[in-house]
């Protein structure tokens, strides 16, 4: 290789220039102006310094980047892969009473029935395929109007509810089609926001997007672990359903929940003032991005490419029939063309994407040539050029959006899909008919000349627009400016640095050879080059402030929405270990022939309240907590469920199986309630030193998030399990929740240890930050004032610098950690009837857990009560709280208030459940069974309701407590819910004596 010189400079010379000509500086502060990317002029627009993207727990952006595309991996093409999909719906039997009786009579084991089955389940694909181009534009929009993350929930919400009916309605014709809407809900949902993902690299985008195509063509290998499953343990295709659920998108949930930022950063748009509104940055351009030739020029390669890659397959196919070698090689290299999305976007980063999306089409027009010569040599030929160039059809496509367009990426994507649906449709329509009357010769000179006019296109983006492609029209280029550092050396954001590839034109050629020479090592080089940003910090590059600064917008959003989900999560494992424990006691009960089963199930109630109980009165009033921190408390419920699992697995002696339960049963309930007292404790320390933004009491409303996944677990359970343990179904259940404890042991460890660097610093305040040990500075938070003015939105959140010489003294929360709790109790309990009437919430919702497994149809109450559950929680999730309290009609509740809710919900609740409890003394299904399960889903509204606004208006510090007793407002929290709890259980355990359901 040819040495290249150039001229050193000093440190100072040698920092990254601000102008449009890049000065790339060495380690040693030399200056090469002869390396850079000359190919790309639209990369001379990145050569400024730019907000750097905040991720969840300060995770590099790599990782973020593997978790996402796992969640695509998982959900979010898998139709495309039908046969698979066709062969399990027709051995499930699905639309087999479109059938004469007589078909089915004469029908063999699997095969379709008849012609009316076999077009009713292709009908199904085309349901999917077209829901899933048109619904791809809403959540596009969606993703670049709130955020991909609000998207992706969205669609995994969706796919769960997919698959339930899959399950449960898998031979109604109507259902089936409703079915399928919302699975390409799903689909649709788990790609279209994922685009945003290329936003977090500053240099590597269009190998980003590489990645993200590949991991959305591997996702069509995952209908095969179906297949797997069902062949594995003879399951149909609606059990298998139930499995995906947990092992696929509950996976890709948690993924979008923890560790997907809220909102990514535009990258050449990101306004340098923070309290603009983001509808400001969106709404502006979407209509000038519509009207943009080039967009519409882009648009047309895409659908034309696609109508000739759809008739390429028809063409190749019928030349090569006679020949299954050949046929054969061409599916497998299809299968395998994912591998060529790299290269691709790693070219791309070279030559422009405009460029490769010329070769490519060049390529597919020596495909189609190929196929004129009948013979082995260019029949493989053609293949293997037809697998590389279809590669490029949606990636060159989002690739060039998201480099004009970058604002509107999703949306733009997503109207670009309904385009090619509806052209794409006409076009197969009129190319059939030339394709019948022609023959393949003609048509396939058609489409070479087709792709001519696409290189045609290509030509007049890359030289017509050019000037506009520097300037991006629809791109706000407003420049953030750097850092800004005087003798005070105040930081108003992190930066990253957009540096050029610094390989240069003199490698560019031996990256290209390397590809087809030595695939792993080209791999490596691409990863290296495209996704990193190391090696860009060096000495020259490393902030020479090292004080504290103010944490921006989208920082502190971020920072919230990690501390929410914490809590969130907090309460699920708490809430799903509670509903299986009793849900595993009532099986234990069913099962168990000591004696009978509502005495078995009495006495293991009693266990639970006294090892509850017990617990609830050791934990506030002892130092325990300093023992046990949070990760200690919850990783102590791992064990438990490992026991049962190990000791029922297999029967033993009635009395040995009801004594080790018992034991198991005081563990397991200690254990809960100590994880859920001592989290509990952890989410006042939370609003202690933030405020009210991260104090999120609501994720403890009505058992929290986890009950959802708690009832879709049993219900998996009752339908998939087939053996004979004395817990039943619960032995599949327990290792689930065991991996739930440990996923939750990683998050608590990833927040505690990188969350503790932020503090609260009360405004024109001379020193100090909120962390209660810095120096003796007083702790600013939402306790310790007084007044409705002056609370902690006041306060600015800061960020104590990793380059800071007292990182060490100061950076240590003295509140909370991971090893160890701090926490002051010295007051007394007080008595307050907002939490006298939250224990009572919490208690007839407790009741209201036990009676679902007492229920003779408990699919039918658990639907109800997990959906009234599910929808006030995401109420009050995604509704402004200042909202909720305009619909609840009060802001501060008033003794009259208090008085007229518990009345109100005393006459409600005894009138309900005298009904309720009269039904449970029959398995008949009266009458007024709608009726019932209205006022009952009402009642259920109601107590969720009330129960979210109490925990709203409590950490909204409506009660003012003291600054020398703020700490007890935590433990008061944790003494009433734990009163609600117990009363709850002891009022089951006389339900359960009374009526005897067992």
């Amino acid at each position: 290789m040819s040495e290249v010189k150039g001229d050193c400079k000093t440190s100072e010379e040698a920092k990254p220039a601000t102008t449009s000509t890049p000065n790339l500086p060495g380690k040693c502060g030399c200056n090469y102006p002869s390396l850079g990317n000359v190919f790309l002029p639209k990369r001379k627009r990145r050569m400024v310094t730019l907000r750097k993207q905040p991720l969840p727990y300060g995770l590099s952006k790599s990782v973020v980047m593997l978790m996402g595309c796992i969640s695509i991996c998982l959900t979010s093409s898998l139709y495309y892969n039908w046969t698979i999909f066709e062969v399990l719906l027709m051995k499930e039997g699905v639309l087999a009473g479109l059938c004469s009786d007589e078909d089915r009579a004469v029908a063999k084991p699997g095969t379709f029935v008849c012609d009316a089955q076999r077009r009713g389940i292709s009908n199904l694909y085309a349901v999917i395929l077209y829901s899933d181009c048109f619904i791809s534009s809403l959540g596009g929009y969606i993703g670049d109007r709130y955020g991909a993350f609000y998207a992706l929930i969205i669609g995994q919400i969706s796919g769960v509810i997919a698959f339930v009916m899959f399950h449960i309605f898998c031979q109604s014709t109507r259902m089936l089609y409703v079915t399928f809407f919302f699975w390409a809900i799903s689909c649709s949902l788990a790609l279209a926001p994922t685009w945003h993902y290329s936003r977090m690299f500053t240099f590597g985008n269009n190998m980003a997007v590489s990645i993200i195509t590949a991991a959305d063509n591997l996702s069509m290998f995952t209908p095969t672990l179906f297949q797997i499953i069902a062949r594995r343990y003879n399951m149909g295709f609606s059990g298998v359903s139930l499995t995906y659920i947990f092992w696929a998108i509950l996976t890709s949930l948690a993924i979008t929940l923890f560790f997907i930022p809220k909102r990514f950063v535009v990258i050449d748009s990101e306004e340098e003032d923070d309290s603009q509104d983001i509808s400001q940055m969106f709404n502006k351009s979407l209509l000038n991005a519509l009207k943009d030739p080039r967009f519409g020029l882009s648009v047309i390669c895409y659908v034309l490419l696609c109508s000739v890659r759809l008739f390429y397959r028809r063409s190749f196919t019928l030349l090569f029939f006679d020949n299954e070698e050949v046929i054969e090689f061409m599916e497998a290299i299809s299968d395998l063309s994912f591998l060529g999305s790299f290269i691709l976007g790693y070219l791309n980063e070279y030559l422009g994407v405009v460029a490769m999306m010329s070769i490519t089409t060049l390529m597919y027009i020596f495909a189609l040539g190929a196929v004129y010569f009948r013979n082995f040599t260019c029949a493989y030929t053609s293949a293997l050029l037809f697998a590389i160039a279809q590669v490029g059809d949606i990636q060159q496509l989002i690739t060039f959006i998201d480099e004009v367009f970058p604002e509107h990426e999703s949306t733009l994507m997503g109207i670009s899909n309904i385009v090619n649906s509806v052209f794409g449709m006409l076009l197969q329509i009129v190319f059939n008919k030339i394709f019948d009357i022609l023959g393949p010769h003609i048509t396939v000179a058609l489409m070479m000349i087709i792709l001519v006019g696409v290189m045609a296109i290509c030509y007049i983006i890359t030289f017509a627009f050019q000037s506009g492609g520097e300037t991006g029209s629809t791109v706000n280029t407003k420049i953030v400016k750097g850092i800004q550092c005087d003798n005070n050396c105040t930081h108003s954001t992190d930066v990253e640095q957009m540096e050029y590839n610094p390989r240069g034109n003199d490698m560019l050629m031996t990256n290209i050879l390397s590809v087809f020479l030595n695939l792993p090592y080209s791999l490596c080089m691409a990863i290296e080059a495209a996704i990193n940003n190391r090696g860009q910090h060096s000495p020259q590059t490393r902030p020479q402030c090292i004080e504290d600064r103010v944490v921006r917008l989208i920082e502190c959003e971020q920072f919230c929405s990690s501390s929410n989900r914490l809590v969130e999560l907090c309460s699920a494992v708490f809430s799903t270990s509670l509903v299986l424990l009793i849900g595993c006691m009532y099986e234990f009960s069913k099962n168990s022939k000591l004696m009978q089963g509502y005495n078995t199930f009495s006495t293991l109630m009693v266990c639970l309240c006294l090892s509850a109980g017990l617990t609830s009165l050791v934990l506030p009033f002892t130092k325990i907590y300093k023992v046990i921190p949070p990760v200690m408390a919850v990783g102590l419920n791992s064990l438990p469920p490992l026991a049962m699992l190990i000791f029922f697995c297999r029967n033993h002696g009635e009395a040995v199986s009801f004594t080790i339960m018992c034991g198991l049963v005081i563990t397991y309930g200690a254990f809960i309630f100590t994880m859920g007292n001592t989290t509990l404790y952890l989410n006042s320390m939370m609003g202690a030193r933030y405020g009210k933004k991260i104090h999120s009491l609501l994720g403890w409303g009505s058992m929290g998030m986890g009950y959802l996944y708690a009832l879709l677990a049993v219900f998996a359970a009752k339908a998939l399990y087939k053996g004979n343990s004395i817990i039943g179904g619960y032995v599949l259940i327990m290792p689930m929740q065991c991996v739930v404890c440990l996923f939750a042991i990683l998050i608590l460890c990833l927040y505690l240890s990188h969350e503790r660097q932020y503090f609260n610093l009360k405004k024109n305040s001379n020193g100090g930050s909120g962390g209660g040990g810095d120096n003796g500075t007083k702790h600013e938070d939402g306790f310790s004032v007084e007044g409705e003015n002056c609370g902690p939105e006041e306060s600015d959140l800061y960020f104590r610098s990793k380059y800071s010489t007292t990182w060490n003294s100061k950076a240590l929360s003295q509140d909370y950690g991971i090893f160890w709790l701090n926490y002051k109790d010295e007051s007394k309990i007080k008595f307050s009837l907002t939490f006298l009437l939250l224990s009572f919430s919490t208690a007839i919702t407790m009741i209201d857990v036990v009676l679902v497994f007492l229920m003779p149809n408990f699919i039918f109450q658990a639907i109800i009560t997990a959906i009234v559950y599910f929808i006030v929680r995401m109420i009050f999730m995604f509704v402004n709280p200042e909202l909720m309290d305009c619909l609840l009609t009060l802001t501060a509740p008033t003794d009259i208030y208090f008085k007229v809710l518990c009345m109100c919900l005393s006459v409600i609740t005894l009138a309900i459940n005298l009904s309720h409890f009269r039904w449970l003394l029959s398995d008949d299904i009266y009458p007024y069974y709608l009726i019932f399960c209205i006022c009952f889903g009402i009642r259920l509204f109601f107590n969720s309701m009330l129960h979210h606004h109490i925990l709203s208006c409590i950490e909204r510090f409506k009660d003012k407590p003291n600054s020398s007793d703020k700490y007890s407002y935590g433990q008061t929290t944790v003494f009433y819910m734990n009163v609600g709890y117990l009363l709850g259980l002891m009022c089951a355990i006389v339900l359960c004596y009374l009526y005897g359901r067992l």
